[in-house]
């Protein structure tokens, strides 16, 4: 279950992001919670994944580049909406 109807398993809804809105932002990772999110502390509620293990800190840095790069999805299509 997608916590706050947010979806990474299809291009659009990922970048519609859920209830608290936008989850990228071409180009800026500071602004995108895709990112900011996998880089908050355990303690934080807000952090991601809340179970299980975190992203290492090259996961991390690929995000931020892939975001910094333009976010481009190339021809992946995802999930059905």
């Amino acid at each position: 279950k997608p916590k706050g109807k947010f979806r990474m398993d299809n291009p659009e809804l990922l970048l519609k992001g859920g209830e608290e809105g936008g989850s990228v932002t071409a180009g800026d990772p500071a602004k995108s919670t895709v990112y900011t999110s996998v880089t908050l502390p355990d303690s934080d509620d807000k952090a991601m994944p809340p179970k299980g293990d975190r992203l290492t800190a090259e996961q991390q840095e690929v995000i931020k580049k892939w975001i910094t790069e333009g976010a481009s999805f190339g021809a992946w299509k995802g999930a059905e909406k």
